[in-house]
Order: C-alpha cells, then structure tokens, then sequence
C-alpha cells in the first residue's frame, strides 16, 4: 500500500509542470540622448525616434512709428522655424539610414502649396531621405558612402547641428555659399572619411527637395569637396 502511494504521488509530482526561465528577448530597447532606440541583440539593426522642434518668437516696439522710421512693417509674431519627427538607424551593421520630415520652416513648410500656408517656402518637408555604407573595411567604419537626400556638411557653420549653432539661423554669408550647390534638403551622391585629426568629404549634388523643375531643362547639377585638418589638439592649445 506504501509503494503505491509513493507511485501516486510521484505519478502526480511528474505531471505538474516546472516553471523555467523566461526566453531572452529578441530586441534591446535603450535611450541614447533620451532617443528611444530599439535593437536587436546583436546591435547589428537599429531603428531610433528623432525629432526636434525649434520655436521663434519676436517682437517690435519702435519709435517715433511714422512714415519716415525705416524700416518699415517690421514683422512680429511667431512661428515653428522646425518641427521635425523620423526615423534613422541601421540593418546589417554597415548600413544606416535616415528618413525626416520637417514640418517647420518660414512658410510652415509648403511654401503657399496649402491652405493658410504663406508664399517663399519649401513646398516639399523631406528634411532627410538617405542610405549610408560603412563597411569598407580598410577603414574600419570611418568610411561613408551616401546618397539620396541629406543635408551636406559642406562649411563648418553647415557641419554643426541646428541644435547647437549660436543663433536659431545660420550666417547669410554660409547660406549663400551652400545654395549653389550643397546645404539642406540636397539630392546628392558622395563620400567622406573621417578620423579624430581629419574629414574629407566629396558629393556630386542635384536639386533640393520641392524644388520646381522643369524636365525639358537641364537639371541642377554641382559638386562639393571639403577638407579639414586638426594638426594639433593638446593642452597648449588647438590648431
């Protein structure tokens, strides 16, 4: 009778079932610069929220306000210089990607193209469409090849980060260099190479985005070349 029991009751222990280890998940969810930013495990593949939202606001209060003050009809108000929301990451670990819109801009971004919106903007918001190569292996990821549409790191001012620049809009006299033939919003093919003391960079450029072409003309058409040396960078100074 004992024996039996016993079988029972190991009969009963083997059927009910263990509880194990909860299976390891697929993705690593992190937040770089609270970026939310989902990879695999390996981190080989990512994909990241980016966006950014720059807010200008001004005001005029000048005197004697007569017909002879100059300048005249000076603007106040406000409005969303950039508004910008995408996604960018990278597959296969060479790869990498960007794809921004920009909801902002002097005209809010359509340039008299929608209702309300006012004339001298952009009519398109891509900010960035491109796919960049690193995997050349010689250069140990400090190799890109690029294209589609990106803003072009041609002068420093152009090479910093709106998010960083002194005042909410570049200098004129940048703006004008990069028009020709680089800046923001620019269909461009190209490369560049980097280390701590150096870039090079070199793009053949097209239009910009929203651009109104006529394709019976010939297309906008430019190239740009950059390089830039740190010979010395220590505690006597930087060069």
């Amino acid at each position: 009778a004992r024996s039996e029991a016993k079988a029972v009751v190991a009969n009963a222990n083997a059927a009910m079932p263990l509880k194990g280890p909860a299976p390891a998940s697929g993705v690593v969810v992190t937040m770089p610069n609270n970026r939310p930013t989902i990879c695999t495990v390996d981190q080989a593949n990512c994909v990241a929220i980016t966006s950014r939202v720059h807010w200008d606001v001004g005001g005029y209060d000048y005197r004697p306000n007569t017909a002879a003050t100059v300048p005249q009809k000076l603007n106040s108000g406000e409005n969303v210089r950039r508004a910008r929301i995408g996604v960018t990451g990278k597959f296969f670990n060479d790869w990498n990607f960007a794809l921004v819109y920009d909801f902002g801009g002097s005209s809010d971004g359509f340039g008299g193209a929608a209702p309300g919106s006012l004339p001298g903007g952009g009519v398109s918001g891509v900010e960035n469409a491109y796919l960049s190569y690193t995997g050349l292996k010689p250069f140990g990821g400090r190799m890109a090849i690029e294209a589609g549409i990106m803003d072009l790191p041609y002068t420093m001012d152009e090479a910093t980060s709106s998010n960083d620049i002194m005042f909410m809009e570049r200098a004129a006299s940048q703006v004008l260099a990069t028009s020709l033939a680089a800046g923001d919003n620019r269909a461009a093919f190209g490369g560049q190479v980097f280390g701590d003391q150096y870039w090079v960079g070199a793009y053949v450029t097209g239009p910009t985005t929203g651009l109104n072409v006529n394709h019976s003309q010939p297309q906008p058409l430019g190239a740009t070349f950059r390089a830039v040396g740190l010979p010395m960078n220590n505690e006597v100074g930087t060069v």
